[in-house]
């Protein structure tokens, strides 16, 4: 996770939330905000997959939608390079 957080860092993303669970293959969840939206990172570790949803509800209330931004990762290199290719999307949908 330091790593991913460094590239939230590089990126202007703030990390607001993130939760493990080990025994879900190691998924996580992160909650960032980037330019004022609200975003969130889903690691299905099963799948191997990292997701992106963006948050359209008014704070506090969450009304997540799914972004057509995915990326495989298997090891936690290719994790932190997939992660890296969702920020950079972001910085475009953003």
């Amino acid at each position: 996770m330091l790593d991913i957080s460094v590239r939230f860092n590089e990126a202007g993303v703030q990390l607001l939330e993130h939760k493990y669970a080990y025994a879900s293959f190691g998924s996580w969840i992160t909650r960032v905000m980037f330019k004022g939206e609200r975003y969130r990172l889903i690691y299905d570790g099963r799948d191997g997959c990292v997701n992106l949803d963006k948050n359209e509800g008014m704070w506090p209330k969450e009304d997540w939608h799914e972004l057509p931004v995915s990326a495989k990762a298997r090891s936690t290199e290719s994790m932190v390079e997939a992660v890296a290719y969702i920020l950079g999307r972001l910085q475009e949908i953003g």
